[in-house]
């Protein structure tokens, strides 16, 4: 009487359990119809196979429904940061027109915004300058509150710098943030008219 060697079907189940288990699944599967009928060896090798391939099937199908989950009960995205919308954003003076008012320049300024950004703006910070004394005489900070809408200019008017001369402008964007505090931007664009 012949000796009956391992099942085929097993020994590839087995290896393949370790390189790519949905394989060594089936054919661990497949082995043990087989062992059933041939009486071949193998039984216990394509039952590792089957748990070894049961368990990894689970831990993916766990993997995948906990990532579906995840990304339906949290939302899409995390807010992009008011430091991040400034890189997309530049908002400028292009014209600057003075009056006397007492001792004060009031000044209506027109203000253009570019940029690939469409977020809205809390609105600009302005320092008013006169350059042409030394040393040169600074505006406090003022702020004009308001929304530039992109690709669009917009002129805001009687503008008091509380100073007596002026001949530059620095402006410099700001978003809010929740709680409606002002984050200002880095970057400063200056103009210089008179």
């Amino acid at each position: 009487m012949k000796k009956k060697g391992y099942n085929v079907f097993a020994i590839l189940s087995i290896i393949f359990a370790f390189v790519f288990f949905p394989l060594g699944l089936i054919f661990g599967i497949i082995s043990l119809v087989q062992i059933k009928k041939t009486g071949e060896k193998g039984k216990g090798l394509a039952i590792v196979s089957i748990i070894l391939g049961g368990i990894l099937l689970f831990l993916i199908l766990t993997g995948i429904i906990w990532v579906i989950a995840r990304n339906i009960t949290s939302p899409c995205c995390a807010p992009i940061s008011n430091s991040e919308k400034c890189i997309v954003i530049d908002v400028k003076a292009t014209a600057v027109s003075c009056n006397n008012v007492g001792v004060n320049k009031i000044c209506d300024v027109t203000f253009e915004r570019t940029g690939t950004g469409t977020d809205a703006i809390g609105g600009v910070k302005l320092i008013f300058s006169d350059t042409t004394v030394v040393p040169k005489k600074y505006s406090s900070l003022i702020t004009v509150s308001g929304n530039i809408e992109p690709s669009t200019s917009v002129t805001k008017t009687g503008i008091n710098t509380n100073l007596s001369s002026v001949d530059t402008i620095e402006v410099t964007a700001y978003f809010e943030d929740e709680s409606g505090n002002p984050s200002i931007c880095a970057q400063t664009n200056p103009f210089k008219f008179a």
